[in-house]
């Protein structure tokens, strides 16, 4: 089977691999990216094994929910997207996306999530997409408006950190 989950104009969506640890947590611990994550701790090498190792076993090849390594079509990394049921409501599906800070601003995670959620609907049976990340990230929450969701509300994520839910509804 191919490792490739899905295609845009620029980017390709594929299945994560060891490999994709060190790209991974270089990324993690750039302070610009770093600053928007849900961790008071910071990101080791072992913890983001860790993370691999859990999106390889629990979203196998085949699915159409899971985490999947974002690159150029020239093999340049990316960040990753994910698309799977929320943890908290699952009758919802989640759509998240990390991007490397020197890819920020090309429209690269507009993309992507426009596809992701156009694929959802068309193929996977999906009715609600959410989207949440903190209040202040305004770089992410103008990629889910631009992708076409609407904001829902603003709620304490971990009862600590003000966050905000984005929404778009199968049309």
């Amino acid at each position: 089977m191919s490792k490739t989950y899905l295609t845009t104009d620029r980017v390709t969506l594929r299945r994560f691999e060891e490999k994709d640890v060190i790209p991974l947590l270089e990324m993690d611990l750039d302070p610009a990216v770093s600053k928007y994550l849900d961790s008071e701790n910071p990101m080791t090498l072992e913890r983001e094994q860790g993370f691999v190792d859990y999106v390889i076993e629990k979203y196998p090849e085949g699915q159409p929910f899971g985490f999947w390594i974002a690159q150029l079509h020239d093999g340049t990394f990316l960040g990753w997207f994910h698309f799977r049921p929320h943890r908290k409501d699952p009758q919802f599906i989640e759509l998240g996306y990390r991007l490397c800070q020197a890819h920020w601003g090309r429209g690269y995670a507009t993309e992507v999530s426009r596809a992701l959620i156009e694929k959802g609907f068309r193929e996977d049976g999906v009715e609600v997409v959410v989207g949440e990340t903190l209040a202040e990230n305004l770089g992410s929450r103008r990629v889910m408006e631009k992708a076409g969701m609407i904001f829902a509300f603003e709620f304490l994520y971990d009862d600590r950190l003000r966050a905000v839910r984005y929404q778009r509804d199968r049309p």
